[in-house]
């Protein structure tokens, strides 16, 4: 009983650095080793913590470099070098306690294994230690994003607030509900443009996409194409007198692409004299609607939470972002189908927490601090595969239709 009662008091300690002067954190003891195993905390910086009667060299505070008896009862904080908010006044709570950090210098060195199942099962494992906060700050954020999401201009900040405060949360720190305006105090246009980005290449990519597969699939005709712009352009010369000589070698030039198309339509039978140029329209924007979107929704499903963790714009977050998914693109399309079954696999409100929590997870392992990930137990393993089967198969049959339809 003792010993579980110090390990608590050493995983709530919230330690201080000073080095020179300088004064950081607070910091949770797992964040001070990670730290240290990086070189971004040195073993001569001095630390206080609370319970401390005097500042101390980093390696004496308790846990840090090992095993080691828990604080002893709280001192007063050592006269002249009070860490920040040690002077707060008596009864006041301390305000959320954050340090802008750099975008790390490894994030293209670090190997990537996305096991989506084990994403959402360490999601879950994050989410049931936080419950009551998970789900008072989902139901508010929830029913923000409801209004927000819509507006568009704002869905970019509200859903960098919504991941900050997931984020502050798995780090340990002090929370609160006005987190999910924090998108709004910091790179507003930057996180607007991140989420609006990839709409508007949608967008871009839809209407080529959606006139090519029209065109492929219904108007093409033998010389269709090539009459309608002839016709286009012999109004014009109608009325400004122009293309003369054009007009003189328009018949020639029909027959010419009539032969040259209905040797290369050969290639494509069944399809017509114009089947294979049909079969490619069809192709193309099938690629330009379906495979693009999803290439790019995916690559970039990170650029709002860079731009909001880092404080990065907009254009830089979304190559970060890009760069880190290639590693293991498949798994994180995976891990999303899998987050989007789960989530439609009950009410939004009780698994869109633990969604993403499991995203926040999948992040700090790409761009934050990497953690060891708790392995799924083998009962949980069947039930994924069979989601993961399911979700496959429904893939399937949805692309089967397309193709027969």
């Amino acid at each position: 009983m003792v010993e579980c009662t110090s390990a608590r008091r050493l995983d709530r300690m919230q330690i201080h650095i000073n080095r020179n002067g300088q004064q950081f954190g607070p910091y949770s003891l797992e964040e001070v080793r990670t730290h240290l195993a990086q070189g971004s905390l040195l073993p001569t910086d001095l630390a206080w913590y609370e319970g401390a009667a005097a500042w101390v060299p980093l390696p004496d505070v308790p846990g840090v470099m090992g095993a080691a008896a828990p604080p002893g009862p709280p001192g007063p904080p050592p006269p002249g070098s009070a860490p920040p908010g040690a002077a707060a006044k008596e009864g006041e709570k301390k305000k959320p306690a954050y340090k802008q950090e750099r975008v790390p210098d490894d994030i293209f060195d670090r190997e990537h294994d996305v096991e989506a199942d084990t994403a959402i099962y360490n999601g879950f494992l994050f989410f049931k230690n936080h419950i009551g906060p998970m789900y008072l700050f989902s139901l508010v954020g929830l029913l923000t994003l409801l209004v927000g999401v819509p507006l568009l201009f704002t869905a970019g900040p509200l859903l960098g607030g919504f991941f900050f405060y997931f984020l502050m949360l798995r780090r340990k720190r002090e929370v609160s509900i006005g987190m999910l305006f924090e998108g709004f105090k910091r790179k507003f246009g930057h996180m607007m443009l991140a989420f609006l980005m990839p709409i508007l290449l949608f967008v871009c990519l839809h209407v080529p996409g959606f006139l090519l597969m029209w065109y492929g699939k219904y108007q093409f005709k033998r010389f269709g194409v090539m009459e309608d712009l002839a016709g286009f352009i012999k109004v014009l010369g109608d009325l400004y007198n122009l293309f003369p000589r054009w007009f003189s070698g328009e018949i020639n030039f029909n027959i010419l692409m009539g032969n040259i198309l209905a040797v290369l339509s050969s290639f494509f039978s069944g399809q017509g004299e114009l089947g294979f140029l049909m079969q490619g329209c069809v192709i193309g924007g099938a690629f330009l609607t379906v495979a693009l979107p999803i290439y790019f929704f995916v690559s970039w499903v990170f650029a709002v939470p860079l731009v909001m963790h880092y404080n990065i714009d907009y254009w830089t977050a979304m190559q970060l972002s890009r760069k880190a998914v290639t590693k293991d693109w498949i798994g994180i399309a995976f891990f999303l189908l899998l987050a989007t079954a789960v989530i439609l696999m009950g009410l939004v409100i009780f698994t869109l927490p633990i969604v993403a929590c499991a995203y926040v997870v999948i992040y700090e392992d790409y761009f934050g601090r990497k953690r060891s990930a708790e392995l799924l137990p083998n009962w949980l393993v069947w039930v994924f595969i069979g989601l993961g089967v399911s979700i496959l198969a429904a893939l399937g049959l949805a692309l089967f239709s397309m193709v027969l339809g």
